[in-house]
């Protein structure tokens, strides 16, 4: 059976935009709320070496 290619049509490309940006972040949710953890973690870890070092100054 011959596989039929979707073909998506947008008039306002606004729209599409936020409906493709909706859609990737459901498909990989679990990968962005991962990273944004990594980031949330990193960004804890560099103020709390600020402070060390603000202490030993």
């Amino acid at each position: 059976m011959k596989k039929k290619k979707l073909n998506y049509q947008f008039h306002d490309s606004a729209v599409a935009v936020e409906y493709i940006l909706k859609m990737f972040v459901k498909a990989n949710q679990k990968k962005v709320e991962a990273v944004i953890g990594e980031a949330s973690a990193e960004e804890h870890v560099s103020e709390k070496e600020a402070e060390t070092d603000m202490e030993k100054i």
